[in-house]
Protein backbone atom coordinates (compact mmCIF):
# COMPACT_ATOMS: atom_id res chain seq x y z
CA UNK A 1 0.00 0.00 0.00
CA UNK A 2 2.69 2.19 0.81
CA UNK A 3 4.53 1.91 -2.02
CA UNK A 4 1.34 2.34 -3.88
CA UNK A 5 0.81 5.69 -2.03
CA UNK A 6 4.32 6.98 -2.92
CA UNK A 7 4.54 5.87 -6.98
CA UNK A 8 0.83 7.79 -7.47
CA UNK A 9 2.12 10.51 -5.45
CA UNK A 10 5.72 11.04 -7.64
CA UNK A 11 3.44 10.71 -10.55
CA UNK A 12 0.68 13.40 -9.97
CA UNK A 13 3.80 15.74 -8.76
CA UNK A 14 6.12 15.04 -11.90
CA UNK A 15 2.48 15.89 -14.26
CA UNK A 16 2.05 18.79 -12.56
CA UNK A 17 5.60 20.45 -11.92
CA UNK A 18 6.56 19.57 -15.56
CA UNK A 19 3.34 20.42 -17.45
CA UNK A 20 3.48 22.17 -20.16
CA UNK A 21 2.14 23.03 -23.77
CA UNK A 22 5.54 22.68 -25.67
CA UNK A 23 6.12 18.57 -23.48
CA UNK A 24 6.23 16.46 -25.95
CA UNK A 25 7.49 12.59 -23.84
CA UNK A 26 9.88 10.57 -26.53
CA UNK A 27 7.80 7.23 -25.31
CA UNK A 28 5.64 5.90 -22.97
CA UNK A 29 6.22 3.28 -20.85
CA UNK A 30 5.42 -0.46 -21.87
CA UNK A 31 3.85 -2.93 -18.99
CA UNK A 32 7.34 -4.47 -18.49
CA UNK A 33 9.08 -3.24 -15.21
CA UNK A 34 12.16 -1.13 -16.56
CA UNK A 35 15.98 -2.17 -16.76
CA UNK A 36 17.57 -0.99 -13.64
CA UNK A 37 17.89 2.63 -12.13
CA UNK A 38 21.04 4.04 -14.02
CA UNK A 39 23.24 5.33 -11.70
CA UNK A 40 24.66 7.90 -13.85
CA UNK A 41 22.69 10.97 -16.02
CA UNK A 42 24.73 12.66 -18.45
CA UNK A 43 22.31 15.94 -17.78
CA UNK A 44 23.04 16.36 -14.14
CA UNK A 45 24.90 19.71 -13.21
CA UNK A 46 28.54 18.51 -12.42
CA UNK A 47 28.78 14.60 -13.11
CA UNK A 48 29.51 15.26 -16.92
CA UNK A 49 29.48 18.92 -18.45
CA UNK A 50 29.28 19.68 -22.03
CA UNK A 51 32.65 20.93 -23.53
CA UNK A 52 31.00 24.26 -24.41
CA UNK A 53 30.03 24.14 -20.05
CA UNK A 54 33.67 23.18 -19.13
CA UNK A 55 35.30 25.57 -21.44
CA UNK A 56 33.17 28.28 -19.97
CA UNK A 57 34.12 26.91 -16.56
CA UNK A 58 37.51 27.06 -17.10
CA UNK A 59 37.27 30.89 -18.80
CA UNK A 60 35.36 31.86 -15.39
CA UNK A 61 37.85 30.65 -13.53
CA UNK A 62 40.60 32.52 -15.05
CA UNK A 63 38.55 35.44 -15.02
CA UNK A 64 37.89 34.98 -10.93
CA UNK A 65 41.55 35.01 -10.66
CA UNK A 66 42.80 37.47 -12.81
CA UNK A 67 40.33 39.72 -11.16
CA UNK A 68 42.00 38.89 -7.61
CA UNK A 69 45.50 39.22 -8.80
CA UNK A 70 44.28 42.94 -10.20
CA UNK A 71 42.43 44.14 -6.96
CA UNK A 72 45.35 43.12 -4.83
CA UNK A 73 47.80 45.08 -6.43
CA UNK A 74 45.79 48.25 -7.21
CA UNK A 75 42.16 48.08 -6.30
CA UNK A 76 41.30 51.13 -8.24
CA UNK A 77 43.02 49.78 -12.19
CA UNK A 78 40.49 50.86 -14.88
CA UNK A 79 40.32 47.17 -16.62
CA UNK A 80 38.84 45.89 -13.18
CA UNK A 81 35.21 46.88 -14.64
CA UNK A 82 35.73 44.98 -17.94
CA UNK A 83 36.86 41.91 -16.32
CA UNK A 84 33.86 42.50 -14.19
CA UNK A 85 31.76 42.85 -16.70
CA UNK A 86 33.17 39.76 -19.00
CA UNK A 87 32.85 37.66 -15.94
CA UNK A 88 29.09 38.31 -15.32
CA UNK A 89 28.02 37.52 -18.97
CA UNK A 90 30.37 34.02 -18.73
CA UNK A 91 28.24 33.41 -15.69
CA UNK A 92 25.03 33.95 -17.24
CA UNK A 93 25.96 31.83 -20.09
CA UNK A 94 26.74 28.92 -18.42
CA UNK A 95 23.94 29.57 -16.60
CA UNK A 96 21.69 29.27 -19.66
CA UNK A 97 23.66 26.32 -20.68
CA UNK A 98 23.47 24.04 -17.78
CA UNK A 99 19.61 24.78 -18.23
CA UNK A 100 19.55 23.85 -22.22
CA UNK A 101 21.33 20.53 -20.76
CA UNK A 102 19.32 19.99 -17.85
CA UNK A 103 15.86 20.10 -19.76
CA UNK A 104 17.18 17.86 -22.61
CA UNK A 105 18.17 15.69 -20.30
CA UNK A 106 14.91 15.52 -18.40
CA UNK A 107 12.98 15.56 -21.77
CA UNK A 108 15.09 12.85 -22.35
CA UNK A 109 14.37 10.28 -19.61
CA UNK A 110 10.54 11.55 -19.02
CA UNK A 111 9.58 8.14 -19.38
CA UNK A 112 11.09 7.60 -15.83
CA UNK A 113 9.20 9.24 -14.43
CA UNK A 114 5.92 7.12 -15.18
CA UNK A 115 6.25 5.14 -11.36
CA UNK A 116 4.53 2.14 -10.67
CA UNK A 117 4.49 0.21 -7.48
CA UNK A 118 6.93 -2.63 -9.54
CA UNK A 119 9.17 -0.10 -10.70
CA UNK A 120 12.29 0.68 -9.45
CA UNK A 121 12.58 4.35 -10.57
CA UNK A 122 11.22 6.30 -7.42
CA UNK A 123 14.37 7.53 -6.19
CA UNK A 124 15.41 8.65 -9.92
CA UNK A 125 11.95 10.94 -10.38
CA UNK A 126 13.01 12.38 -7.18
CA UNK A 127 16.36 13.04 -8.66
CA UNK A 128 15.23 14.54 -12.10
CA UNK A 129 12.70 16.94 -10.71
CA UNK A 130 15.19 18.22 -8.08
CA UNK A 131 17.82 18.39 -10.93
CA UNK A 132 15.91 19.88 -13.20
CA UNK A 133 14.00 22.96 -10.66
CA UNK A 134 17.54 23.57 -8.94
CA UNK A 135 19.82 26.36 -9.97
CA UNK A 136 23.23 24.46 -10.82
CA UNK A 137 25.68 26.01 -7.94
CA UNK A 138 28.75 25.85 -10.02
CA UNK A 139 27.37 29.78 -10.97
CA UNK A 140 27.43 30.76 -7.34
CA UNK A 141 30.40 31.90 -5.70
CA UNK A 142 33.44 29.29 -5.77
CA UNK A 143 36.33 29.24 -3.66
CA UNK A 144 39.52 30.39 -6.01
CA UNK A 145 41.69 27.35 -7.28
CA UNK A 146 44.63 28.65 -5.83
CA UNK A 147 44.34 28.95 -1.66
CA UNK A 148 46.36 29.43 1.53
CA UNK A 149 46.45 26.37 3.85
CA UNK A 150 46.83 26.38 7.41
CA UNK A 151 50.70 24.92 8.54
CA UNK A 152 49.95 25.02 12.01
CA UNK A 153 51.44 21.59 13.79
CA UNK A 154 48.63 21.61 16.02
CA UNK A 155 45.67 22.22 13.17
CA UNK A 156 43.14 23.08 16.09
CA UNK A 157 44.68 26.51 15.57
CA UNK A 158 44.69 28.39 12.53
CA UNK A 159 48.56 29.70 11.05
CA UNK A 160 48.21 31.04 7.35
CA UNK A 161 50.67 29.99 5.07
CA UNK A 162 51.75 31.14 1.45
CA UNK A 163 49.79 30.69 -1.27
CA UNK A 164 49.95 27.34 -2.96
CA UNK A 165 49.39 26.90 -6.60
CA UNK A 166 48.34 23.81 -7.11
CA UNK A 167 44.69 23.44 -6.87
CA UNK A 168 44.96 20.11 -5.45
CA UNK A 169 46.49 21.27 -2.56
CA UNK A 170 44.64 24.66 -1.95
CA UNK A 171 41.51 22.95 -1.66
CA UNK A 172 42.17 21.34 1.29
CA UNK A 173 42.81 25.33 2.81
CA UNK A 174 38.35 25.51 3.68
CA UNK A 175 38.30 21.92 5.38
CA UNK A 176 41.22 22.81 7.63
CA UNK A 177 39.46 26.14 8.01
CA UNK A 178 36.17 24.69 9.08
CA UNK A 179 38.63 22.19 11.43
CA UNK A 180 39.86 24.74 13.11
CA UNK A 181 36.59 26.64 13.35
CA UNK A 182 34.96 23.27 15.57
CA UNK A 183 37.76 23.30 18.31
CA UNK A 184 36.48 26.23 21.12
CA UNK A 185 40.37 25.59 22.36
CA UNK A 186 38.85 24.76 25.79
CA UNK A 187 41.81 23.66 28.06
CA UNK A 188 44.08 24.58 25.52
CA UNK A 189 47.53 26.38 26.46
CA UNK A 190 46.45 28.78 24.07
CA UNK A 191 42.62 28.89 24.91
CA UNK A 192 40.91 31.97 24.90
CA UNK A 193 38.78 31.77 27.62
CA UNK A 194 38.21 32.08 31.07
CA UNK A 195 38.43 28.48 31.90
CA UNK A 196 36.86 29.20 35.62
CA UNK A 197 34.00 30.47 34.53
CA UNK A 198 33.63 28.33 31.19
CA UNK A 199 33.68 25.14 33.45
CA UNK A 200 30.68 27.00 35.94
CA UNK A 201 28.75 27.49 33.22
CA UNK A 202 29.23 23.95 31.50
CA UNK A 203 28.13 22.22 34.92
CA UNK A 204 24.93 24.95 35.48
CA UNK A 205 23.84 23.89 31.63
CA UNK A 206 24.17 20.28 32.94
CA UNK A 207 22.80 20.90 36.52
CA UNK A 208 18.50 19.60 36.20
CA UNK A 209 16.20 22.62 35.58
CA UNK A 210 13.14 23.66 37.32
CA UNK A 211 10.82 23.00 34.20
CA UNK A 212 12.34 19.39 34.44
CA UNK A 213 9.63 18.93 37.00
CA UNK A 214 6.89 20.74 35.50
CA UNK A 215 3.94 19.45 33.72
CA UNK A 216 4.09 19.81 29.80
CA UNK A 217 2.18 22.48 28.51
CA UNK A 218 -1.15 20.61 26.64
CA UNK A 219 -0.86 23.53 23.71
CA UNK A 220 2.48 23.48 23.17
CA UNK A 221 2.68 19.34 22.84
CA UNK A 222 -0.57 19.34 21.10
CA UNK A 223 -0.67 16.67 18.40
CA UNK A 224 0.22 17.85 14.56
CA UNK A 225 -3.16 18.03 12.30
CA UNK A 226 -2.72 17.32 8.77
CA UNK A 227 -4.38 20.98 8.18
CA UNK A 228 -1.33 22.92 10.05
CA UNK A 229 1.14 20.33 7.47
CA UNK A 230 -0.97 21.94 4.44
CA UNK A 231 -0.86 25.37 5.48
CA UNK A 232 2.82 25.28 6.34
CA UNK A 233 3.56 24.00 2.77
CA UNK A 234 1.48 26.64 1.43
CA UNK A 235 3.65 29.03 2.98
CA UNK A 236 7.36 27.32 2.25
CA UNK A 237 9.54 29.86 -0.19
CA UNK A 238 9.35 27.91 -3.58
CA UNK A 239 12.38 29.16 -5.09
CA UNK A 240 14.66 28.63 -2.05
CA UNK A 241 17.71 26.33 -2.96
CA UNK A 242 17.19 22.17 -1.89
CA UNK A 243 19.54 20.32 0.69
CA UNK A 244 21.40 16.86 0.05
CA UNK A 245 18.15 15.15 -1.36
CA UNK A 246 17.98 17.63 -4.04
CA UNK A 247 14.04 17.90 -2.84
CA UNK A 248 12.96 21.78 -3.49
CA UNK A 249 9.56 23.42 -1.75
CA UNK A 250 8.21 23.94 -5.58
CA UNK A 251 8.34 20.21 -5.71
CA UNK A 252 6.89 19.23 -2.47
CA UNK A 253 3.44 22.42 -3.41
CA UNK A 254 3.45 20.77 -6.25
CA UNK A 255 2.42 17.19 -4.99
CA UNK A 256 -1.26 17.25 -4.44
CA UNK A 257 -3.35 16.05 -1.90
CA UNK A 258 -2.25 12.43 -1.48
CA UNK A 259 1.40 14.11 -0.51
CA UNK A 260 -0.09 15.80 1.92
CA UNK A 261 -1.10 12.97 3.86
CA UNK A 262 1.92 10.67 3.43
CA UNK A 263 3.69 13.97 4.64
CA UNK A 264 1.26 14.51 7.79
CA UNK A 265 1.82 11.04 8.11
CA UNK A 266 5.93 10.99 8.53
CA UNK A 267 5.44 14.05 10.66
CA UNK A 268 3.14 12.66 13.33
CA UNK A 269 5.60 9.66 13.39
CA UNK A 270 8.53 11.82 14.31
CA UNK A 271 6.99 14.10 16.59
CA UNK A 272 5.65 10.65 18.18
CA UNK A 273 8.38 8.32 18.62
CA UNK A 274 10.69 11.77 18.75
CA UNK A 275 13.29 10.87 16.13
CA UNK A 276 14.19 12.05 13.33
CA UNK A 277 16.11 10.48 10.16
CA UNK A 278 19.70 10.69 10.89
CA UNK A 279 20.26 12.54 7.30
CA UNK A 280 18.07 15.31 8.19
CA UNK A 281 20.75 15.99 10.39
CA UNK A 282 23.27 16.48 7.04
CA UNK A 283 23.80 19.89 4.83
CA UNK A 284 25.61 21.25 2.10
CA UNK A 285 27.99 24.11 2.73
CA UNK A 286 28.74 26.74 0.26
CA UNK A 287 31.31 28.87 0.63
CA UNK A 288 30.48 32.58 0.32
CA UNK A 289 33.14 35.88 0.20
CA UNK A 290 32.95 38.08 2.91
CA UNK A 291 33.41 41.04 0.75
CA UNK A 292 35.57 44.36 2.06
CA UNK A 293 38.46 43.69 -0.14
CA UNK A 294 39.45 40.71 1.87
CA UNK A 295 42.50 38.34 0.55
CA UNK A 296 40.00 36.21 -2.07
CA UNK A 297 42.67 33.27 -1.66
CA UNK A 298 42.29 33.29 2.16
CA UNK A 299 39.30 30.87 3.93
CA UNK A 300 39.44 32.93 6.51
CA UNK A 301 37.46 35.55 3.70
CA UNK A 302 34.64 33.44 3.85
CA UNK A 303 31.89 32.36 6.05
CA UNK A 304 29.60 29.09 5.35
CA UNK A 305 26.01 28.84 4.58
CA UNK A 306 23.97 25.46 4.98
CA UNK A 307 21.89 23.98 2.98
CA UNK A 308 19.66 22.04 4.71
CA UNK A 309 16.93 19.60 3.64
CA UNK A 310 13.79 21.07 2.86
CA UNK A 311 11.53 18.13 4.96
CA UNK A 312 13.89 19.42 7.74
CA UNK A 313 12.85 22.96 7.92
CA UNK A 314 9.34 21.76 7.28
CA UNK A 315 9.72 19.94 10.65
CA UNK A 316 11.43 23.20 12.29
CA UNK A 317 8.24 24.90 11.11
CA UNK A 318 6.07 23.00 12.55
CA UNK A 319 7.35 22.54 15.82
CA UNK A 320 7.62 26.30 15.83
Amino acid sequence: MACKLVGSVLHESASSVLSSSNFQPHHTHSHQPPSATPTHHPGHKHTNPTPHAKALRAEIQILRDTISAKSNENSHNPLLTDLKLQLNQKRKTLKQVYRKQNSAHLLAHAHELKVTPFTTTINTAWKLLGDYKGDDSSTSPQLPSQMRTNISVDKRMWTEGDLQREPHIGIKSWHQQRYHLGHDLRHHPLSPWDETEADRVTQTLKSPHPSDSQIPDSQLNKTLTREEVKEMLKHLPSDKAAGPDGITDRILQASGDQAIDMIYLYMLIIWEVETYPGDWASALMQPIYKGGGKDRHSPVSYRGIYLLNNFTKLLESLME
